[in-house]
């Protein structure tokens, strides 16, 4: 997701550049007694709920509302269109994690 985010940036100012955009690794995460974990160890990862939280606070900040980065809130970012499969997987997350979404420093506030 923050590939997602850095691209929008991008886009936002350089308009005019082809951004290759990809994720450095893959995290593949299963169910293991009725538990989230990595399906295997990955070297400086973060711990599963640290994970989480980072994943899910970039979905608020994505969204082009009010409260977002997009145009339509604080303007930092581009348009980014979020899939319902998406908004669908970050309340169900929000739901089973019970808040568990990452807030912004204000130390970094504009």
């Amino acid at each position: 997701m923050a590939e997602l985010r850095l691209s929008a940036v991008l886009r936002k100012y350089r308009p005019e550049l082809t951004i290759i955009n990809y994720a450095a690794y893959q995290a593949h995460v299963l169910e293991k007694d009725e538990q989230l974990a990595y399906d295997k160890e990955i070297p400086g990862m973060w711990p599963m709920d640290r994970y989480i939280s980072l994943l899910m606070g970039e979905i608020p900040r994505l969204r082009d509302n009010k409260d977002g980065y997009g145009p339509l809130g604080k303007d930092y970012i581009a348009h980014v269109d979020l899939p319902a499969s998406v908004e669908g997987a970050f309340f169900r997350l929000l739901k089973e994690s019970g808040g568990s979404v990452r807030q912004a420093n204000p130390a970094y506030k504009s």
